[in-house]
């Protein structure tokens, strides 16, 4: 992957996030009803480490200016 194609990942996987943020904001509202989603902590926890691991490459490539 390049560089430029896992800062879009990062940026989506961080998107993602706060959409289940938003998931388990109204799970916390709703309580265990029919409308309750399961997983959410889950799939964030697994953006989370993706986005991480991503953003450390990305990290790694950028150069400094000493280096370019």
């Amino acid at each position: 992957m390049t560089l430029q194609e896992k800062s879009e990942l990062v940026r989506l996987l961080n998107l993602y996030q706060a959409d289940l943020l938003n998931q388990n904001r109204k799970n916390i509202e709703n309580g265990r009803t029919e409308y309750f989603v399961p997983g959410v902590k889950a799939q964030y926890e697994h953006a989370r480490i993706i986005s991480t691991k991503l953003s450390v490459e990305l990290g790694k490539g950028i150069k400094s200016w000493w280096e370019v």
